[in-house]
């Protein structure tokens, strides 16, 4: 079931004074403009950092949703599973560090390649402490260059993850 997924990026001009467009063009679902400061500065507009980590955070829900059926008894949602991991459930352990180990793996490759200086796990996620201890254990041992991990800030959203420089 592989599918082949296609962007293209027009830019202009130099690195602080140039523009460019993105169209993600395999769906035609949208169309963004790009400039540095959207990258470096506050304000209005995308980035690539944006979209990477809405892509990253979309393919994590969607696996975590598919570990979670495959369970004899799945839990209805991610508080579940850490309850169920912290009163010692077999099955629930087990995920969770399933889990730990491919966040882990995903961040680690993120890393080698963006060099993010923070990632935030937030949610339901990143509200279970034993799964963001073992990510960032795990993310130390992989990646080159390990970014700082924190907590979530205070009324975090859902699952997602993602703080760049």
């Amino acid at each position: 079931m592989a599918t082949t997924s296609t962007a293209r990026t027009h830019w202009q001009g130099s690195l602080t004074e140039g523009s460019g467009k993105t169209d993600l063009t395999t769906s035609g679902a949208a169309s963004f403009d790009m400039t540095w400061g959207a990258r470096t500065e506050a304000g209005s507009g995308t980035n690539p950092e944006e979209l990477l980590a809405a892509a990253l955070a979309t393919c994590y829900s969607m696996a975590l949703a598919h570990a979670l059926s495959g369970a004899d008894t799945p839990p209805t949602s991610v508080q579940e599973l850490f309850s169920r991991a912290a009163a010692g459930e077999g099955p629930a352990v087990e995920l969770v560090e399933a889990e730990s180990q491919r966040i882990a793996a995903i961040a680690a490759s993120v890393c080698a390649i963006v060099d993010p200086e923070t990632v935030i796990l937030t949610g339901g996620v990143g509200a279970n402490t034993v799964l963001v201890a073992r990510v960032r254990e795990l993310i130390e041992d992989l990646a080159p260059f390990p970014p700082r991990s924190s907590a979530p800030p205070l009324g975090s959203g859902p699952a997602s993850w993602a703080h760049w420089r």
